[in-house]
Order: structure tokens, then sequence, then C-alpha cells
């Protein structure tokens, strides 16, 4: 059984329905959608599947909970104001940027990193890997740098799945950096 989205998705006025994976369905406007993501511009350039008989628009089924796809609707519908919520929630809502083309979002998450210095004091080797993952440079510099804090060893013990979506050449060269930026061991 679905449930309805709180507002603003909820108007059955819009002309498409997106089910999210724990079936809330989002009613929203094809052009809004359009406009902030190719992704959605190009599924809507295609010919939709037939309407099923229980709702007027199409149902476009989508893999992101109703709490993600809540918070990337925000992002595009000009009648909220859109909102990260924690420095924590901005890795899921970076791949849900990263998965609809949507750059602004993106851009948007990496000036809130850039000002969350607790966050990439407490956890620096996160905020590189995800920096990296998603080629925010200016954000990965002061991960980089927030690492020199810590021992290798202290980093690669955390658990840090984010660790995974990245080359290793980038970690080799986080290693590099930490061992130039290093003293002589006389000054040990």
């Amino acid at each position: 059984m679905s449930t309805i989205a709180a507002a603003p998705f909820d108007d059955t006025a819009a002309d498409v329905i997106l089910q999210s994976s724990d079936n809330v369905h989002f009613y929203v406007y094809k052009i809004v959608l359009a406009l902030a993501s190719p992704v959605f511009a190009d599924m809507f350039a295609v010919p939709q599947p037939q309407r099923n008989n229980h709702h007027p628009h199409p149902v476009i089924p989508v893999s992101e909970s109703s709490r993600a796809l809540g918070r990337l609707l925000a992002w595009c519908d000009p009648r909220c104001t859109p909102s990260f919520g924690s420095p924590e929630n901005i890795p899921a809502m970076l791949k849900v940027a990263d998965k609809y083309g949507m750059d602004k979002m993106t851009r948007h998450a990496a000036e809130i990193l850039m000002l969350s210095t607790a966050y990439i004091e407490r956890e620096p080797m996160r905020v590189f890997a995800i920096s990296v993952r998603y080629h925010l440079t200016d954000v990965a510099k002061m991960a980089a740098k927030a690492t020199l804090c810590y021992s290798w060893e202290e980093q690669v013990d955390q658990t840090t799945p984010e660790l995974k979506d990245i080359p290793a050449i980038s970690l080799r060269q986080l290693d590099a950096y930490q061992l130039a930026c290093q003293p002589p061991p006389f000054f040990q």
C-alpha cells in the first residue's frame, strides 16, 4: 500500500508521480524536474508507459527512500527551501545528486562541507573519500590537511566505507602528502 508524500508533493494537479523505494508517492511536475536534472529531462523525452488505472498520472518507481527523495525534490521545487540538514546527510545527497546529474546541488553540498570544519576535523578520512569520489577538490584539500592531526594507522583503522569508492592512487597521493608534511625525524 502506498502513501502520499507531505506538501508540496501531494499536489494532484502535478503530471507525474515518483514512487520511492518505501512506496511513498510524490506528485511532481515534469517541467520542474527536467529543468533541475538532465537525467529527468532525458527520462521524460522518452515515451512513458501506459498509465495505471489506479492513478491519473504515470508512476515512476525510483530506488531512493522517501526521505532521500523528499530532500532531492526540495532542491528542484521552487516552493521549497532546501536543506541538507547535518553534514552527515551530505554523502547520501551527493550520491543522489550525482545519479540525477544535479550539479547545482553538488556545488551547494561542497559549500556546506567547506563550512563544516568540525565535521572535517572529526572525520577527515571520510570527508576526503567523499570529496575525491565527487570531485570536490577544495574540500578534499581541506580534509587532507585535517588528516595530518592523526597517524596513518588511526585513519586506516577507522571504519570508513567510503574509501572503497575512490581509486587507490588517491590514497597513495594522500599518503605522499602526509609524508611530505611530516617534520624530519630529528625534530620529533
